[in-house]
């Protein structure tokens, strides 16, 4: 692999646009330089910074994404827990008010 990559070369590596390669040097997620009229990228900083971002989004994976469902009783929409639809809101309200 050449020492130095055009914004052309990186998207053919990374299998995306020059416009998605431009965008992320400006960004600094992919280390560039801006030569003239276009960008220029040192071939193991790319790969560097590749699998820098290859770990994070792998561990990011990793986390748990799912939230715990709630509920909420709400004067104005009437919302009422599952189950709990035939019940008034006043008797929701006693059942879930700790005593």
């Amino acid at each position: 692999m050449k020492p130095i990559l055009t914004a052309q070369e990186v998207a053919e590596l990374l299998c995306c646009s020059v416009k998605t390669v431009e965008n992320h040097a400006r960004a600094g997620t992919i280390p560039g330089a801006k030569f003239g009229d276009g960008w220029v990228f040192v071939s193991e900083l790319v790969i560097e910074a590749v699998k820098a971002i290859s770990q994070q989004e792998a561990e990011a994976r990793a986390q748990p994404q799912r939230k715990a469902k709630g509920f909420k009783v709400m004067e104005n929409n009437q919302r009422k827990p599952p189950g709990m639809k035939h019940l008034s809101e006043e008797a929701i309200r006693q059942i879930l008010t700790p005593q």
